[in-house]
């Protein structure tokens, strides 16, 4: 099974998109940032790929909330998918769960687009407590978790990954910790990590100031141990052409429940 996850950053490029993620054929897809008009051009041009089922953040809102949020997460998929349980987030659109009924066992489904600190601290922190609370509640069933989770700050040869948050806001530092340290508390392993080691050093999205430049990555798929990695890389021409300001990842698992 190959999961991608990309965030396009609302970059209305429908056809190249789609084109790009066509060329790694993958069976799911997790997208963030994706806009309405985006969305209207690129839904279909996935469809004709086989990734015809498909869940947008609005449609897995309650009738009648309220988006918080005009950027939204999608899942899409070759095989039927359905909502699920919702994460108790402040912005449900980003944070889309979904159960897929693959071909070798349903699982569970989460695109995750972690807020910025610009969007204000209880969106971002409300987050990713709501979607650690949603992981520990999973009990250890068939789940992959994907998206731009806008951490870790670093990572150490050791596995030790540094937040960015400081150790004085002791809540907010948790919250993020966990979702980048703790993810084995709960069942879940770094697909990326899995597959190569911390010997190498990779970076999802790139920052400029004053001719100085440098990376975090950001963009992550964990999965449950149902979900055995065998690849995992950066495409960073996704990024590189333009498409996004975001590698997209892809990983590639032999599953099995």
């Amino acid at each position: 099974m190959r999961v991608l996850s990309w965030n396009v950053a609302a970059r209305r490029r429908a056809q190249l998109q789609a084109g790009a993620i066509a060329a790694v054929a993958p069976d799911v897809v997790v997208l963030q940032e994706v806009t309405a008009s985006l969305w209207r051009e690129l839904g279909p041009m996935l469809a004709c790929e086989g990734l015809a089922h498909a869940l947008c953040g609005p449609e897995a809102m309650a009738s009648g909330e309220p988006l918080a949020l005009t950027r939204w997460v999608v899942v899409a998929s070759r095989w039927p998918l359905s909502p699920c349980e919702p994460a108790s987030v402040p912005a449900r659109e980003v944070v889309v769960c979904a159960t897929v009924d693959g071909p070798a066992g349903a699982f569970s489904l989460a695109g995750v687009h972690i807020p910025t600190i610009g969007r204000g601290m209880p969106l971002k922190l409300g987050t990713q407590e709501g979607l650690y609370a949603w992981l520990a509640a999973r009990g250890g069933s068939p789940l992959v978790v994907a998206g731009d989770f806008n951490s870790p700050k670093a990572e150490a040869p050791d596995g030790t990954v540094t937040p960015f948050m400081s150790r004085r806001n002791e809540r907010s530092y948790a919250a993020e910790d966990a979702l980048m340290a703790g993810m084995p508390a709960v069942g879940l392993h770094d697909a990326f990590r899995s597959a190569n080691g911390y010997a190498l050093t990779e970076s999802s999205w790139y920052w400029k100031n004053r001719g100085r430049t440098g990376g975090y990555r950001l963009d992550h798929i964990f999965a449950s141990p149902n979900f055995r990695p065998v690849a995992s890389r950066y495409l960073h021409d996704t990024r590189e052409s333009g498409l996004s300001d975001h590698s997209a990842l892809v990983a590639e698992f032999e599953y099995g429940p």
